[in-house]
């Protein structure tokens, strides 16, 4: 199948006997048949342990549904009609499925969807600006609380009830926080915890990097969230600060004021059985000049590991010493429906060309 200028996401189909149906209909959904987060799972391994989709029929696959990620024809949205960066809409979005639902953003929306049908079960529409153009993350409440869709839009980060789609209003001022430093991926839910990464941008605002061109400027630090509450849990500085590990490798007071060492991933990974949260920080300002920066400069280029709850740093190993060469560490997805019937979903990017942009579902005949 050839796809031109838009974005698809795709959903592949496998037939099951009528009596596994019927049984998942009866117990509770198997874990395996969803695809909870950005990446499969905290590990980022992007591994479903499905197999009725193979090698042997994978060219039989056929659309079965379809959804628009734009806006339906004639609804103006300034935010999508002159966005302020063109190529960063729907292109690198991955839905998640929990427990039989999917969930993603859309533009200036966040929906739920049946997945078997493409059937809208909710949308919430932003009063302004966009949400993640990559993903959204699910909590799934303490007990207390219900269940929760994040999502990144601006400089905010926002909770919807995963039930309805409404904003949370337990949740910070009114369903939202105002984020210290903007991120345009997907936050990472490990236990009570929203992890974030570091952009100088948050979706719908213009993608700027100011540590290509200059080495002052927004700092690249990281931070972490109650997903209950809203709280700030605590802050890791990627330019560490006098007193901090790391800070005698910046010569002088060249690290104050220090943009860069950002963590601009899509998302973060987790290792549970230790509760600890890696991140991949990326090079200081100025990118390609380090002749006002002595020293190794940590933690840029450096993949560095921190307890999940208190940030506390446990490891770090950094790639290249004082990065000069701009050099990184650095999706289709699958699932069961409710049906006992295996789906792929896959997003193609548009670069701003073109407006057929959709979601779409593929199935075995």
């Amino acid at each position: 199948m050839r796809i031109r200028r838009g974005v698809v996401v795709g959903i592949v189909l496998g037939a099951l006997g009528a009596h596994l149906v019927g049984a998942q209909q009866g117990a509770s959904r198997n874990p395996d048949w969803d695809w909870p987060t950005y990446n499969r799972d905290l590990a980022g391994t992007r591994y479903a342990r499905l197999t009725q989709i193979n090698t042997s029929n994978v060219s039989s696959l056929a659309e079965v549904w379809s959804y628009r990620l734009r806006p339906e024809p004639g609804v103006s949205v300034p935010a999508i009609d002159q966005p302020a960066s063109s190529f960063e809409l729907f292109q690198q979005v991955t839905p998640i499925v929990v427990n039989g639902v999917m969930y993603l953003p859309s533009g200036h929306r966040v929906v739920a969807l049946e997945p078997e049908t493409g059937r809208e079960i909710w949308r919430y529409t932003l009063p302004d600006g966009l949400a993640s153009f990559r993903g959204a993350a699910y909590w799934p409440g303490d007990g207390r609380l219900p269940a929760r869709i994040f999502f990144t839009s601006l400089r905010t980060l926002i909770a919807l009830r995963a039930d309805t789609g409404a904003l949370d209003l337990t949740f910070g001022t009114r369903g939202q926080i105002d984020l210290e430093i903007p991120y345009s991926g997907v936050p990472v839910i490990y236990q009570n915890v929203a992890l974030m990464g570091s952009n100088f941008f948050g979706p719908g605002q213009r993608h700027i990097g100011p540590h290509l061109t200059t080495s002052r400027g927004e700092k690249g630090d990281v931070h972490a969230y109650d997903a209950r509450t809203g709280e700030k849990l605590w802050t890791f500085h990627t330019i560490p600060l006098p007193g901090e590990v790391g800070h005698e490798t910046w010569g002088g007071d060249s690290w104050r004021d220090r943009t860069g060492n950002n963590v601009w991933s899509f998302t973060l990974t987790v290792g549970e059985a230790r509760g600890l949260v890696y991140l991949p920080v990326s090079g200081p300002g100025m990118n390609y000049y380090g002749g006002d920066r002595p020293g190794n400069n940590l933690f840029s280029n450096a993949t560095v590991a921190l307890d999940a709850h208190t940030g506390r740093l446990r490891w770090h190993f950094q790639n290249i010493r004082h990065e000069i060469w701009d050099y990184l560490t650095a999706i289709p997805m699958t699932y069961m429906g409710r049906n006992g019937k295996q789906y792929v979903a896959v997003t193609v990017a548009a670069n701003g060309q073109g407006n057929n942009e959709s979601l779409k579902v593929f199935a075995l005949p």
